[in-house]
């Protein structure tokens, strides 16, 4: 085994997978996925308005879906 496998086995999993590329970003905006996010994105990419409708449509049933509150680290 190389060293820097050694090294990587050592490392926390948080850093291993820390990507450390210059974000060179289209549209920026908050943390989180919300209509004005979607129609932001969606008028960046000069998408028709059917695309736009589908992905809104998405995000209402991403919305009403329960989400887990039973996962390590959650308050």
């Amino acid at each position: 085994m190389s060293s820097e496998q050694d090294h990587l086995k050592e490392t926390d999993t948080e850093a291993r997978f820390e990507f450390k590329k210059e974000e060179n970003s289209a549209v920026r905006s908050d943390k989180g996925l919300t209509e004005e996010v979607i129609r932001m994105i969606s008028e960046d990419k000069d998408e028709p308005d059917w695309m736009l409708e589908r992905r809104l449509r998405a995000l209402k049933q991403y919305q009403n879906m329960p989400m887990p509150t039973d996962w390590p680290g959650m308050p």
